[in-house]
């Protein structure tokens, strides 16, 4: 079973960027179904869990190269998130190199955060990029 299920509820209707969070979404479902094998190939985890952090930080450098382009008025904030994740994210990588068993509570960390950018963060940008011809 899928840890998250893509929604209506999760659209921000901007093609592109619905796009990359399903991506995202999917990278989080494929390590919770690498996680979940028995046994679990740990080499396979750990470049699924690469590529899923790769694919979040091109999503955060497209959207912030877009804010910027636009003048947003919140960059600052939305940056100050997304660089709070990386730190998360280089702490997660430093850990699964300590110790290559990807444990519930990164995959529960990575579901709550996705769901809460999409849900805090991005959605409240939406009106504005649509304001300025991006859908």
């Amino acid at each position: 079973m899928a840890l998250l299920q893509w929604s209506d509820d999760l659209a921000v209707n901007i093609e592109f960027i619905d796009s990359q969070h399903r991506e995202l979404m999917n990278g989080v479902n494929h390590l919770h179904s690498m996680a979940t094998q028995s046994p679990p190939d740990q080499g396979r985890i750990s470049d699924a869990l690469f590529q899923l952090l790769e694919h979040a930080m091109n999503h955060f450098i497209a959207e912030e190269e877009m804010f910027q382009r636009l003048e947003f008025p919140e960059l600052p904030e939305y940056k100050s998130h997304n660089d709070a994740f990386n730190l998360k994210a280089q702490s997660i990588i430093q850990e699964l190199g300590d110790n290559p068993t990807l444990c519930s509570d990164t995959l529960e960390y990575l579901k709550n955060w996705l769901t809460e950018h999409i849900l805090a963060k991005d959605k409240s940008y939406a009106k504005f990029l649509n304001r300025n011809g991006i859908n």
